[in-house]
C-alpha cells in the first residue's frame, strides 16, 4: 500500500509542478502517463499477443491527445516535449519503484543468471544465509522480522549449533 501511495503522490507532485490547466492536468493523469506506461510494459512483454494488445491500448489512450482539438496540441512544441518528458518519468517510476519488492527473488535471479541452475543444496544455503545471517541496518534478520521470535532457535540449541552460529555472527533472538 505504501508503494502505491508513494507512486501516486510522486506523480501528482511531478504533474502539479508543470503548472498545467486543470483540463490538461487531467489528460496527463488519465491518458498520457497510462499510455506511456503501457508502451514500456509492451516493450518488455514476452508474448506477442499480449504485446500487441498493450500497444493497441496505448494507442487508444494517446490518439485523442494527438488530435488538433486536444488541449495538448494547442501548446508550443517545447512545452509539449516538457510535459511528455515528465509523463515518461512518471510512467517509468512505477516500474522502477515496484522493482524494490523483488528482494530475494532478484538476488536469486542474479545467481541463476550466472549459473543457469542452482543445486538444491546451494539454494538451501543461500536461503539460510539470507534468512539468518544478513542483517539490515536496524540489526534484524529476515527470520527475526518474519516471526519476531527467531525461528528454529530452540532446535538449534538442542542440536548444539547455537554456539557455532554465534561464532559466525548470528546473535539469535
Amino acid at each position: 500500500m505504501a508503494t502505491l501511495t508513494f507512486f501516486f503522490a510522486t506523480i501528482q507532485a511531478k504533474v502539479e509542478a508543470l503548472g498545467l490547466a486543470p483540463e490538461l492536468e487531467t489528460l496527463v493523469h488519465q491518458q498520457l502517463v497510462p499510455a506511456i506506461y503501457l508502451e514500456r510494459v509492451a516493450a518488455r512483454g514476452t508474448r506477442a499477443e499480449r504485446r500487441h494488445e498493450l500497444h493497441r491500448r496505448s494507442r487508444e489512450l494517446s490518439a485523442p491527445l494527438r488530435q488538433p482539438d486536444s488541449p495538448l496540441q494547442h501548446l508550443d512544441a517545447e512545452r509539449r516535449r516538457e510535459i511528455e518528458t515528465v509523463a515518461a518519468e512518471c510512467g517509468d517510476l512505477f516500474q522502477r519503484n515496484s522493482s524494490c519488492v523483488e528482494g530475494r527473488n532478484g538476488q536469486l535471479a542474479l545467481h541463476h543468471h550466472g549459473k543457469h541452475r542452482l543445486s538444491n543444496r546451494k539454494l538451501d544455503v543461500l536461503t539460510a544465509v539470507h534468512n539468518y545471517f544478513i542483517r539490515r541496518p536496524d540489526g534484524t534478520t529476515a527470520a527475526e522480522r518474519g516471526t519476531q521470535a527467531g525461528p528454529f532457535a530452540a532446535e538449534l540449541r538442542q542440536v548444539g549449533l547455537d554456539a557455532e552460529l554465534l561464532r559466525l555472527g548470528y546473535n539469535g533472538p
